[in-house]
């Protein structure tokens, strides 16, 4: 029955584990033992918890799997060396629909083995992938260290590299899938109001290709009756990067209300922060809050690349403001006196008074 089996799942299942230190292993080599060294056991109907560390596996006949990765996954875990009694064989059953270990040698003989081949890029990228896409600055020294630490296996810096690219790969892949949505969260915007305004923009690196998304603004219609009605005529404009694999920029507006709290009219995300960008969502926000030429409005603003010059062409007759946080950090940049610091916090003629004294 063993050999009509074995024969069943593969032409040669027979075989150690040194048959496996290619990246693409073969799916039906779970036979671990040849015949001749196997030994019947008993089942014991137990189900194997993935969730265990390794160094914890109870190795048992009877032991079952959900699935024959698992089950490979579970002994290259185990960080099992090569040339030694250990051999294993398991097969699938049929009723419960998973992998079972029917024999077992469960002896070793060997010194640890910090080279082991079973430890693929593959394996790898699918164990810590999770803390890679959570951390993509991770250092190769500490990632080779935690490997040692936690695995026991020497793994060498350019195997370390192709691990962290294999695991942001499958990041950039999820984003993609994200961002195909992009336009059907934009109609659902609509659908909810159809008086709010939802702008997307896409481009493409050479005429056939797939459409890219490049920039997306948002401006609700709620926000735009508040701030028209119940805010005073001052908006702040920020933007932001956003620390993601994608990258790009957060573009905002906000504005005050009559308790001197702040509000959020509009946001944007752009590729970056540039002329164009901010051009762009000026235009869509002078649209949205009727702002016309800027007369009796105020813009409260860093120095960001290429807003100054969008104020100026879109809105010649508004009063355009520098953020006191902003200038202070930039003085302090050159004038490193603590007037400059002390300054920021006072009233405008105590302002003036101060930053006069700075030398």
């Amino acid at each position: 029955m063993r050999e009509k089996l074995c024969n069943t799942l593969s032409s040669d299942l027979s075989g150690s584990f040194d048959g496996l230190s290619s990246e693409e292993e073969s799916d039906e080599e779970v036979c671990y033992a040849t015949l001749s060294e196997q030994k019947k056991g008993k089942r014991v109907g137990e189900i194997f918890n993935a969730n265990i560390a390794p160094k914890n596996i109870k190795w048992k006949v009877g032991l079952g799997f959900a699935s024959k990765i698992e089950f490979k996954d579970a002994v290259r875990s185990s960080s099992m060396a090569t040339g030694c009694p250990f051999k294993m064989w398991a097969s699938y059953i049929e009723p419960t629909k998973c992998w079972q270990i029917k024999t077992l040698l469960n002896d070793h003989n060997c010194v640890w083995n910090y080279n082991n081949k079973l430890v693929t890029v593959k394996w790898l990228a699918n164990k810590y992938g999770d803390k890679i896409r959570k951390n993509p600055n991770w250092k190769l020294g500490e990632m080779q260290e935690e490997f040692k630490k936690v695995l026991k296996v020497d793994v060498g810096q350019w195997k370390c590299c192709r691990v962290r690219q294999k695991a942001l790969r499958g990041v950039e892949d999820k984003m993609r899938e994200h961002y195909a949505n992009v336009r059907k969260f934009g109609v659902e915007i609509l659908r909810s109001n159809p008086n709010n305004t939802v702008k997307i923009r896409t481009t493409r690196l050479q005429e056939g290709d797939e459409p890219r998304f490049q920039r997306m603004y948002i401006c609700y219609e709620a926000s735009k009756k508040s701030w028209k009605v119940g805010c005073r005529p001052v908006l702040g404009l920020d933007g932001c990067l956003l620390k993601t694999v994608c990258g790009g920029q957060l573009l905002s507006a906000i504005g005050i209300d009559g308790d001197n709290s702040i509000m959020h009219v509009a946001m944007a995300v752009v590729e970056s922060e540039n002329y164009e960008s901010w051009k762009w969502f000026l235009e869509l926000l002078i649209a949205d809050l009727d702002l016309g030429e800027g007369t009796n409005k105020t813009i409260i603003s860093d120095q960001q690349k290429g807003l100054d010059k969008a104020i100026r062409e879109l809105l010649p007759f508004v009063e355009h403001r520098f953020c006191t946080r902003h200038l202070e950090a930039n003085l302090t940049k050159v004038y490193t006196s603590q007037a400059v610091r002390n300054a920021s916090g006072m009233q405008v003629p105590q302002h003036i008074h101060k930053l006069s004294t700075v030398q």
